[in-house]
């Protein structure tokens, strides 16, 4: 309950996720714990990550921001990826409405302390017109997309958690191929995005019942829009970073830090 998915951009397919009634802008989608769609995830991030190596979700309903800054004024998507030693998938789809999918996850467990996880796919999406309008009701799209993850662990508290992810994609909507709208226009709808991103999770007992921690992300954007006809291209670069000492003291636990976000936004 309170949790739904809210349609954006509906000519080119895009969704964003709402909690409690909030705009999709103020809830954070986070990967294992960490940005990796960036502060504020378009309408089409969420669509892109793809869910054969979902170990568990976690959902955050109300407001955050004391943990999550103020990306979680709605609440937080946390996706946990399943970790080494998981069975391996493979996964091919076709649908009726012109969709093909093919997603692999691979895992396995190097030595007693070191692991790893893979998953990669591809899409297609051909533009159909459902109602024989000239419109697309579902816009074409191709995609690929991978994801290799890195686990460590000693045994004796140490753990780290490293990865990263590439992802391009190319929409394309508005009126089909050779046809036109009943006002005898056409429209021209595009959208090609190109994402790349990077996170580090790390978590380092100290002497004295004190710990380390550290987590770390950068996402970077691009993306090429053609509104018929009205050419823009933009770039969104957003990072984050924490770095924590935690211990205890009598009956008191104390933790001392530094946080930063990063977000730029250009456009041409």
């Amino acid at each position: 309950g309170g949790v739904r998915i809210q349609s954006t951009a509906a000519g080119l397919g895009g969704a964003t996720l709402q909690m409690r009634g909030l705009p999709g802008r103020h809830t954070l989608v986070l990967q294992d714990g960490l940005p990796l769609l960036g502060a504020q995830p378009d309408g089409f991030g969420l669509l892109q990550t793809p869910p054969l190596d979902l170990g568990r979700v976690e959902v955050i309903k109300g407001v955050a921001s004391a943990l999550y800054g103020s990306g979680g004024l709605g609440g937080v998507l946390n996706l946990m990826s399943r970790r080494p030693g998981s069975e391996p998938e493979i996964l091919l789809n076709g649908t009726s409405r012109g969709g093909t999918d093919g997603v692999g996850f691979f895992s396995d467990e190097l030595s007693p302390h070191w692991g790893y996880s893979v998953i990669a796919g591809a899409y297609d999406q051909r533009r159909e017109d459902i109602d024989g309008d000239g419109w697309a009701d579902l816009a074409e799209y191709r995609r690929y997309t991978v994801r290799p993850r890195l686990f460590w662990d000693n045994g004796e508290g140490s753990s780290m958690f490293a990865t990263v992810g590439l992802m391009d994609e190319s929409r394309q909507g508005g009126s089909m191929r050779g046809r036109a709208l009943p006002d005898g226009t056409t429209f021209r709808d595009t959208l090609d995005s190109r994402r790349a991103d990077g996170g580090l999770v790390a978590h380092i007992p100290l002497s004295g019942a004190k710990s380390l921690g550290s987590r770390w992300s950068f996402v970077r954007v691009e993306r090429d829009r053609d509104f018929n006809g009205l050419l823009s291209e933009d770039a969104r670069t957003s990072g984050s970073g924490e770095a924590t000492v935690s211990g205890v003291h009598d009956r008191h636990a104390w933790l001392p830090g530094v946080a930063f976000d990063y977000d730029r936004f250009e456009s041409a």
